[in-house]
């Protein structure tokens, strides 16, 4: 799997240790980051979990707390159906977690 469609991958069930959108008491861990990779992503792209890759460096799961923050603009927004649909993507193509 050299270049996988990023959507295909299951998302993360947990925030992995270095996720920049940990909670962290009031806010999250790296607010600066977070909002670089949500610019990055919105509308736009999925963010792989760079702490899944291992030695490999292949990508395994989306990042659990990219794909919550931006599900929440998106319902925000009034767009329960793309959550969803990007919620299930991987389960479309038939990837298990």
């Amino acid at each position: 799997m050299k270049n996988p469609n990023v959507g295909d991958l299951p998302i993360m069930s947990a925030h992995c240790k270095m996720c920049p959108f940990k909670p962290q008491g009031r806010g999250i861990y790296d607010a600066e980051l977070a909002s670089t990779v949500t610019q990055r992503t919105l509308f736009k792209a999925q963010q792989i979990c760079h702490g899944t890759e291992g030695k490999t460096r292949l990508p395994t799961h989306r990042c659990k707390g990219s794909f919550e923050y931006n599900a929440q603009i998106y319902e925000r927004l009034g767009m329960p159906d793309l959550v969803e649909m990007l919620k299930n993507s991987h389960i479309q193509k038939g990837v298990q977690q």
